[in-house]
């Protein structure tokens, strides 16, 4: 997993906490939740790319535009 993906993915399991990354490497900070675990994060990660992709697939639906039309206005 990228460190793009990891960060995305501890701010969506656990927003607000305190943490470092560095090269796939988490250094946690937060006193007040738990680091965590590998497996949280790669579940996490599933539940964050789950929800984001219904999130745009709502709003794609709410314009009336396909996905290929909404890259064309992006471009």
């Amino acid at each position: 997993m990228l460190d793009k993906d990891i960060e995305k993915t501890l701010l969506h399991i656990r927003p607000g906490a305190e943490w470092a990354l560095s090269n796939g490497v988490i250094t946690w900070l937060d006193n007040k939740q738990v680091q965590p675990t590998k497996e949280e994060i790669e579940q996490g990660f599933e539940k964050y790319t789950k929800d984001v992709t219904e999130k745009r697939n709502a709003l794609l639906e709410k314009l009336g535009i396909t996905e290929e039309e909404a890259k064309l206005l992006l471009s």
